[in-house]
């Protein structure tokens, strides 16, 4: 301060003083949850399809929120039906969780479906979440769900989508005479939980929750914020991910995505290597190093099982149709086929979400007419460039971004 402005002074008042200008820029956290209702509701006016929800609890106070946005609403009709759930913890003064719920795109890609908040996490919350998700991302045939071993999140699953799968004798004979305190410890778990050969649907190669907390991770900046900023902060994210997105799907001209492409060139490396003999016009008969296995175009099927379980020509499988002469991308599921570039298109509006935040937060101001962001002329530029430099994010652009001119 004294360098910048030339004012001497304590470490605590200064402290003081950049709490009370972060409170004016974002708000108290009560004047955020007071507004937050009709934050939402611009929201869907001005972003269609958005789906928001708010639940009040019997002294009509804040209990839970749910938000998803228009693009990814319909952008999951595109991805793969693996959702992986998760939640992590908020900073802010009344604490709370923020529950995440992800998916993957046609390009492999990390694809956010739908955000809450809550208290904590417990069963009546996630039923609650995953009740207004059924709302919003419907049903869909084979359905998995990737979670930790949080048990509330379990009971929400099996309350609110019972239809969804919700996550080798020889070799586990042998680990259980070599080591039979790790084979008990592994067998804690149902092994249709961990097991491919034994999943009875789809779970492609998504093993892990891992998508989510790298999503948590993403979202590690705002968890400090107050609620309004942090759903700021969110959308901020996803338009500029889904306009990236969209610009990349439009520069390809592959029939795939751009992951699905590199991926095959790579297992055509492996298929030139590999003796394929004919037993029918679809069907035929691999040999790979020694080993022989059948592969059936019609049926989509190999006996490695990678063809059918990651609805993606494994290499037998590409070795099969580069024998007939046909075009690899016709043996790819519609998550990673021509609804590629659909993607793209379908996500398009989120990056207007951004745009219109800024007469979104100018219109909720006054409608509630709150003193909090009614922005004193007098408040000086040099103060703000100094406090600043302690937030995480430039004061300076939170100012701009709310427009508080008023």
């Amino acid at each position: 301060m004294k360098k910048k402005i030339g004012i001497d002074i304590g470490y605590h008042k200064a402290r003081r003083a950049i709490q009370k200008v972060v409170t004016c820029i974002r708000g108290t956290p009560e004047e955020n949850y007071q507004i937050l209702p009709s934050y939402l509701y611009m929201m869907v006016c001005k972003n269609p399809g958005t789906y928001t929800s708010i639940k009040r609890d019997a002294q009509n106070r804040f209990a839970y929120m749910f938000f998803a946005p228009a693009a990814s609403v319909a952008g999951w009709s595109y991805c793969r039906l693996v959702i992986a759930v998760d939640a992590t913890f908020l900073k802010s003064k009344y604490c709370g969780v923020l529950f995440v719920v992800v998916s993957k795109d046609t390009n492999n890609q990390i694809f956010p479906l739908c955000f809450g908040v809550a208290e904590s996490e417990n069963n009546e919350a996630y039923i609650w979440f995953f009740g207004e998700m059924r709302k919003t991302i419907q049903v869909r045939r084979e359905l998995v769900f990737l979670l930790d071993r949080n048990q509330s999140i379990a009971n929400g699953i099996r309350k609110v989508f019972p239809e969804a799968q919700h996550d080798f004798n020889q070799l586990m004979s042998q680990l259980k005479s070599i080591d039979k305190k790790t084979y008990n410890y592994i067998m804690e778990e149902p092994p249709e939980r961990w097991a491919r050969s034994w999943f009875p649907r789809r779970r492609y190669d998504m093993l892990t929750t891992n998508m989510a907390e790298s999503m948590n991770s993403i979202l590690l900046k705002g968890r400090e914020m107050p609620i309004l900023r942090i759903l700021d902060f969110i959308q901020e994210r996803l338009g500029e991910w889904f306009y990236e997105r969209r610009k990349k799907a439009n520069e390809t001209f592959h029939r795939v995505s751009i992951w699905a492409e590199e991926e095959m060139t790579k297992k055509m490396d492996l298929a030139c290597k590999i003796f394929v003999f004919n037993l029918d016009s679809m069907l035929f008969r691999i040999n790979s190093e020694g080993i022989e296995f059948i592969a059936d175009l019609k049926k989509r099927t190999c006996d490695c099982l990678e063809f059918q379980l990651d609805e993606f020509p494994s290499p037998h499988a590409i070795a099969a149709i580069n024998k007939r002469y046909l075009q690899k991308s016709d043996y790819c599921s519609n998550c990673i086929g021509d609804n590629y570039r659909v993607v793209g298109k379908k996500t398009t509006e989120s990056k207007e979400i951004n745009l219109q935040l800024v007469e979104i937060i100018t219109q909720l101001t006054l409608f509630n007419d709150y003193s909090v962001y009614k922005r004193k002329k007098s408040l000086q530029l040099n103060v703000l460039k100094f406090v600043s430099s302690f937030l995480k994010t430039s004061a300076l652009d939170e100012l701009k971004f709310f427009s508080w001119t008023r």
